[in-house]
């Protein structure tokens, strides 16, 4: 078996990537995405919810080898709260969009198929593997234009309130990650790691 290697991307490469991939179908610019819509109705493809995916498997989702449906782990997709959920399918499709080719060539399926695919990569590989999705989620997710009118727009409204942010703050950054991680439909984390690599905070 060909020992599955991610190639090597910058993160600006992986910016391009999820960019060009959003003006293709018309999402540039936008606060939130509308990702399931991308998913389901513009790719289609199907999104299935899986009980114990999480719990058996320990993973919140997973692409098919030929790209036809995305599993989503059955607490997740019928979970009150949305924002993991719409990562879950922000991340698999980062896994499409940048590792078509190993996907494609693994050909698994069962989750056993894709456990031996999974196996098969290096650890320094596999780490690459799935930091590359995780970032490419949060890039589709969180555009940066968006994100800076949305760090400015937060900052003014607290200002105006009297509550001033100051963004070395750790905690008072976090605080303005919730906020604007709501407007996004993402978790605070998220907007933590998109507006350390835009340059927003360095903490």
């Amino acid at each position: 078996m060909t020992v599955p290697t991610p190639a090597y991307l910058d993160y600006e490469e992986m910016r391009e990537k999820a960019d060009a991939f959003l003006v293709e179908h018309g999402r540039e610019g936008r606060c939130p995405v509308d990702i399931e819509a991308i998913v389901d109705v513009a790719l289609g493809i199907d999104i299935v919810p899986v009980s114990g995916l999480k719990s058996d498997h320990d993973i919140d989702g997973l692409i098919a080898c030929d790209g036809s449906t995305i599993w989503v782990d059955g607490g997740i997709y019928w979970s009150d709260n949305p924002f993991r959920y719409r990562f879950t399918l922000a991340h698999e499709l980062g896994h499409w969009l940048l590792h078509r080719d190993l996907l494609e060539s693994a050909c698994f399926e069962t989750l056993d198929d894709w456990q031996v695919f999974l196996d098969a990569f290096p650890d320094k590989a596999r780490s690459r593997y799935e930091f590359q999705a995780y970032c490419m989620g949060g890039l589709l997710l969180v555009q940066r234009e968006p994100l800076a009118e949305q760090v400015a727009a937060t900052m003014a409204l607290a200002e105006k309130a009297g509550n001033a942010l100051d963004l070395a703050d750790e905690a008072e950054c976090r605080l303005l990650c919730r906020r604007v991680g709501r407007a996004f439909e993402v978790s605070e984390g998220v907007v933590i790691r998109r507006g350390r690599y835009d340059g927003h905070w360095d903490f």
